[in-house]
């Protein structure tokens, strides 16, 4: 008899544990591929609603295709083999002329910060050409280099160097003198406080900076293409519109905006690795 009771009693307690463990179950999952779910889900309804209004005749096809006409258009040219080849031209310029100004921008940002006279020098040269279009220097770097691939990657490291370089010596600018003091009273040298101090607290001021020098290198590299090339995405971009291959041109667009939203989550990978103090504070 003290069995069965004890049993049933275990039996409602189980059953009354189950609701909170598949809540917390159900929260864990959304914790952990939420984002994932919900993006999926926003697109998913952003697409269904573009394919119901290009085909629903409202908006002419020239300005907004169905999005199954778009999907079409982008495996056709992949399966011919047209899509990998401009794209592997435009992804070689910008990666080249990309990774220059990374590699030469950070430490000439984390230069023009640490030290004064440098800044004094130097500094009004990068705010100037900070200032200047970038596409207005097209014509004379075509000109003086040529059409080639070498014209692009010049414009492409222009217009990520001085925004990178911007963001580096501001964030060296910014760091708190509590904390270069506090490194002082420990006795730490300059080296010791400019690599454990002023570099860290950069960090999140160079991601920043990278994240905006991306879209400006993309937006030259197409535009560049547009302009003076004969291969690469934005030569397609203009070909699509020569032709009044909207689908096409729609194809590219969203080529561009994953290739822009890939890069992007991969520098805020980045930063959660190299800066993870940044997540914990905004928690």
């Amino acid at each position: 008899m003290l069995e069965t009771s004890s049993s049933t009693t275990n039996a409602k307690t189980i059953s009354r544990r189950r609701p909170i463990e598949r809540k917390l179950g159900f929260e864990g999952v959304w914790a952990r591929y939420g984002n994932i779910i919900s993006n999926a889900i926003s697109f998913s309804i952003f697409f269904i609603f573009w394919e119901i209004i290009g085909r629903s005749g409202y908006i002419s096809k020239l300005i907004l295709p169905p999005f199954s006409e778009v999907v079409s258009q982008t495996l056709g040219m992949a399966h011919t083999g047209e899509l990998w080849k401009h794209l592997s031209f435009s992804a070689t310029n910008f990666s080249v002329g990309f990774l220059i100004s990374v590699v030469t921008g950070i430490p000439l940002g984390l230069m023009l910060g640490a030290f004064k006279l440098l800044d004094r020098i130097i500094g009004p040269y990068i705010w100037a050409f900070y200032s200047t279009p970038r596409i207005a220097l097209l014509p004379i770097i075509t000109v003086t280099i040529g059409f080639g691939m070498a014209s692009k990657v010049l414009l492409i490291f222009i217009a990520s160097f001085f925004i990178i370089v911007i963001n580096t010596w501001a964030g060296v600018k910014t760091v708190e003198e509590s904390l270069i003091r506090a490194g002082k009273v420990f006795c730490a040298t300059r080296i010791t406080i400019f690599t454990k101090i002023v570099v860290p607290y950069t960090l999140p001021f160079i991601i920043v900076g990278l994240r905006l020098a991306v879209t400006s290198a993309l937006v030259i590299t197409l535009v560049a293409e547009m302009l003076a090339s004969s291969k690469g995405i934005g030569y397609v971009v203009m070909r699509a519109i020569d032709e009044f291959n909207s689908a096409k041109l729609w194809s590219m667009i969203i080529i561009l905006v994953i290739v822009s939203m890939t890069i992007v989550s991969l520098l805020r990978k980045l930063e959660s690795l190299i800066a993870p103090w940044r997540e914990q504070s905004a928690v």
